[in-house]
């Protein structure tokens, strides 16, 4: 077995103690900075969090065609949409069919609810119904056809969060480990501290939280690490940017200056006012007058102001805004709303002119576009912001919003794969996204929709094997009234080197996407591996 962080902690301290402290929630951090591999690896991360709790099986299906006829409800209209999928409308999104069932790994399989030659032509309403079966139709992942999406994703299936509470999932999702507090930074800080040693001049903002969460915590990494948290360009008028004159009059006078770090070594030289300067000289002179706690906080302090003074230096809303969010993809035949992510089906509370995703959305884009950070955490609910915490509302509701929200993160990976970048390599290609909610909902034909803690992950971009789903959900043996199922065994590459079988955790989902980063020297409380299958 090869030797790893925990083995040696195990080594020195043993094993009785080491259990002590992760039970106290003491994390275990290599005092190692992670480090990035230089490789054609991607560069960026992008997370993508559906809040409340999501049912991905609507979406990605695993399911044979017995199992979709067992658990998922007879397909029904509402609102003149069509909910819920037969077998028989079930098939691999690249077109051959449905193959590979009962196969280690399944083609990325979705339910076809669409007029597929009128989609073709561009010209259908998607208010009309099949001339052909007089059945309504829906996109219900057309963006992800339309963009030959399946050739840049891979979907995991069966992974235990570890907990069925809100607060939890989310922190198990962002860092690996559930609880109510983080016992490992968040995964967008990993990835910024890591990367900013060789971004540092270029990426003022190395992690970004954009709408209302999930933000990631540093927990003890350096302030690099720590979220730049922001809903719109406008939003960052007064906070990064210097445009304010009642803040900033006479207070333009930036030169480069030498700079020291906080214990006054030398540290290069940064554009910096008077004000600045005066702001780093006192905070600096008060290291040593207090604990070493304190210490840490005014370290903290300072690096934040001096990445404050770069930002503004770089005038980045100015550069945000003069950068074209989408441009390369045209407003979607099949939305009818004003906005660029609109999806207005014209039924009940499944309209939305782009009010939910579109300043989200475009400022995701111009962050990615201008090469201005490493992380974004984006926050992506349903039409009209929904939240899918859905106990009490039927299904169908579910099912027809959620789809929504796949349409339009289609839609947004869609611009990605068609923006240029060096190399011959597309904006998606130089950035991981992760496609997630917190955990999933009991089963469709359990007659409820409350919390259930395996759920399933989508990787698409650069890294990532194209085309594939790893992993399943345990159906065997379960009526159709189960509550729901945990996940398959996968095959997995252990920390330490060993192979293993298991069913995924969301640590392991963590540990491989880290890995498809290039991102090496991390740790995550509780063991975790590498998912075989995801990375390419």
């Amino acid at each position: 077995m090869k030797s790893t962080r925990r083995s040696l902690m195990k080594a020195g301290l043993g094993i009785s103690q080491v259990a002590l402290m992760e039970r106290l929630g003491v994390p275990l951090v290599s005092a190692r900075k992670a480090r990035a591999a230089s490789s054609n690896t991607p560069t960026k991360l992008l997370t993508i969090y559906v809040p409340g709790g999501w049912m991905p099986s609507f979406l990605w299906v695993p399911l044979s065609p017995l199992d979709i006829t067992r658990f998922i409800p007879a397909p029904e209209n509402a609102s003149g949409e069509p909910y819920f999928y037969l077998p028989s409308q079930v098939s691999n999104m690249d077109g051959s069919g449905d193959a590979d069932l009962g196969a280690p790994y399944q083609r990325l399989r979705t339910a076809r609810l669409w007029n597929e030659a009128a989609l073709l032509a561009g010209n259908e309403d998607p208010r009309t119904t099949n001339p052909l079966t007089g059945v309504p139709t829906s996109p219900h992942g057309w963006s992800w056809m339309h963009h030959q999406l399946f050739n840049d994703c891979t979907v995991v299936h069966g992974i235990d969060q570890g907990t069925a509470a809100h607060e939890s999932g989310k922190i198990s999702a962002m860092c690996g480990a559930a609880g109510s507090e983080y016992r490992a930074p968040g995964i967008h800080s990993v990835v910024a501290n890591a990367f900013y040693a060789r971004y540092a001049d270029t990426r003022p903002l190395p992690c970004v939280a954009i709408g209302d969460g999930p933000v990631p915590h540093p927990l003890g990494l350096p302030a690099i690490a720590s979220p730049t948290i922001m809903q719109t360009i406008a939003s960052l008028e007064d906070t990064l940017s210097e445009r304010n004159d009642d803040a900033w009059l006479n207070l333009r006078s930036r030169q480069m200056r030498p700079q020291l770090d906080f214990l006054g070594n030398p540290a290069g030289s940064i554009s910096t006012n008077a004000m600045d300067e005066q702001a780093l000289r006192s905070i600096r002179s008060r290291r040593g007058l207090s604990s070493r706690g304190t210490d840490t906080f005014l370290r903290k302090l300072y690096e934040g102001y001096q990445g404050v003074s770069k930002v503004l230096a770089r005038d980045v809303v100015s550069t945000l805004t003069a950068t074209p969010g989408v441009e390369h993809t045209p407003h979607p035949f099949w939305g009818f709303g004003e906005g660029h992510f609109g999806v207005d089906m014209g039924r009940g509370n499944n309209s939305d002119s782009g009010g939910t995703w579109d300043d989200r959305f475009q400022l995701t884009l111009k962050l990615l576009k201008t090469d201005l950070t490493s992380a974004i955490s984006l926050y992506c609910p349903g039409t009209g912001n929904f939240y899918f915490d859905t106990h009490g509302e039927g299904w169908g509701g579910h099912f027809g919003l959620l789809r929504g929200v796949w349409d339009n993160i289609g839609r947004l990976l869609g611009e990605m794969k068609a923006t240029p970048i060096t190399g011959g390599r597309t904006l998606l290609d130089d950035t991981l996204v992760i496609i997630f909610s917190e955990f999933a909902r009991t089963w469709p034909k359990s007659g409820s929709s409350d919390h259930w803690p395996t759920t399933s992950v989508a990787f698409v971009g650069g890294g990532v094997t194209p085309n594939r789903m790893v992993g399943n959900y345990d159906v065997d043996g379960h009526d159709p009234g189960s509550l729901g199922f945990t996940g398959r065994p996968v095959e997995l590459i252990e920390e330490g080197g060993e192979s293993n079988t298991r069913p995924p955790r969301s640590g392991d989902v963590i540990h491989t996407a880290l890995k498809v980063l290039g991102i090496h020297d991390f740790f995550i409380p509780g063991g975790t591996g590498e998912i075989v299958g995801v990375r390419a």
